[in-house]
């Protein structure tokens, strides 16, 4: 089954390659295919936002760049299903043409309107035209930060089965962790649901109104998704509506594993005052990302130069004094060169010498940064496993066993 992931041009890269990495854990029924493709950040770009001053950046390249925590620069807006739902027929159709969306929604519109809402919607999302042709069976799931008129976390189609909608803003509010834990959660609980019933109207009837830990629950009170995330489960009804609709047993595998691994990251944090142990951690690809596979392949988003600096202190587990950076400078600078190979050698050199000066002020924001990232993904328990510390003059080093530290794909 192949499932379309879309966004709109408030979810950051980090959220929606981080979702897809997470739903490709696991051996499925799914193929899914993104939108877009990931944008490596450079050096350059790094430079423009961090240290801003460049009036010629782009709101919206501003907005992408995740891996450097900007925050949202407008207030998002209320928008109606029908709205939402255009985006994804946007999506499908290379050949758009507003009278077949008309039909669809059994609601006249003026030709004109509907083509400045069209261009309104794709300047506010991040869609690019697909490669191919979109089968009517497949499955186009929109990721939006825009909150809806019904206030719901998944909104589907009533008018074209397989289109949905899943809200991505809020969550920690609810839940007070990563993100793509409850967004996955419901986008897999999603295309289950979607092979059970056949049409919206089926499956509302079946909605739990009063939660009860199972993943038919409606949650009217938005407070109860805990719940539902917590106890990954399947209540007995549903089990043997599921049985009587003989699903495939992969889909239910995959569907099931899923929802377990999302509960045990979920308690793992929970309980991580009774473990205080640090986990494996992972340096993959050529750019080399700093990936936590055992809390579902979480990246730590690293601009390059705090990679850079990070990757050279995970090299060196006896500490570095900051003083002493000079006598890094070569080995930084290919570390440099590898993470960001797009860069000019003049932005490297510049950037080389701003971090490798006596007292360089450049070196420690990047290294606070760095600390406030793992702070922000892990908690600040299990984080001072990973960040760089030490005391004011002396060596400063990751704590991390490097027993646990692996490489892929170099």
């Amino acid at each position: 089954m192949i499932v379309h992931l879309i966004r709109t041009a408030g979810v950051s890269d980090e959220l929606y390659f981080g979702c897809h990495e997470f739903l490709n854990q696991f051996v499925g029924p799914y193929s899914f295919v993104l939108s877009d493709k990931p944008r490596e950040i450079t050096i350059k770009d790094e430079i423009k936002i961090v240290e801003p001053g460049d009036p010629k950046i782009a709101i919206k390249e501003s907005k992408r760049f995740s891996t450097l925590s900007t925050p949202s620069l407008k207030r998002q807006e209320r928008k109606s299903w029908r709205d939402l739902f255009r985006i994804n027929n946007l999506y499908r159709n290379k050949e758009y043409k507003s009278k077949e969306i008309e039909t669809n929604y059994h609601s006249p519109r003026n030709i004109t309107l509907d083509k400045r809402i069209d261009e309104e919607l794709l300047s506010d999302s991040i869609v690019s035209e697909p490669q191919l042709i979109i089968r009517p069976n497949e499955i186009v799931i929109l990721l939006t930060e825009h909150d809806n008129h019904e206030n719901w976390f998944v909104g589907y189609d009533a008018n074209l089965r397989g289109n949905y909608f899943i809200h991505t803003e809020g969550w920690d509010y609810f839940t007070g962790s990563d993100a793509r834990y409850p967004i996955c959660y419901h986008i897999v609980s999603t295309l289950i649901k979607h092979s059970i019933f056949d049409n919206p109207q089926e499956m509302e009837k079946h909605m739990h109104f009063k939660s009860k830990g199972c993943m038919m629950d409606f949650c009217q009170n938005k407070s109860e998704i805990m719940l539902k995330l917590r106890t990954a489960d399947v209540c007995h009804g549903c089990q043997d509506l599921i049985r009587n609709k003989r699903i495939p047993h992969m889909q239910l595998r995959y569907t099931f594993d899923m929802m377990e691994d999302i509960r045990r990251q979920l308690l793992f944090k929970d309980r991580y005052d009774l473990l205080r142990q640090a986990t494996p951690m992972l340096v993959k690809g050529r750019a080399q990302k700093i990936v936590l596979p055992e809390m579902g392949m979480l990246q730590i988003n690293l601009s390059p130069t705090e990679r850079a600096i990070y990757l050279l202190f995970l090299n060196h587990p006896e500490g570095i004094r900051l003083a002493e950076m000079g006598d890094y400078k070569v080995e930084l600078r290919g570390i440099l060169n590898k993470v960001s190979p797009s860069d000019s050698r003049e932005t490297i050199e510049s950037q080389l010498e701003k971090l490798c000066e006596y007292n360089s002020n450049s070196l420690s924001e990047r290294m606070s940064r760095i600390k406030r990232k793992f702070d922000d993904k892990l908690g600040t328990a299990m984080a001072e496993h990973y960040y760089i510390k030490g005391p004011n003059g002396g060596l400063k080093k990751i704590d991390l066993d490097r027993d646990l530290l692996n490489f892929e794909g170099n």
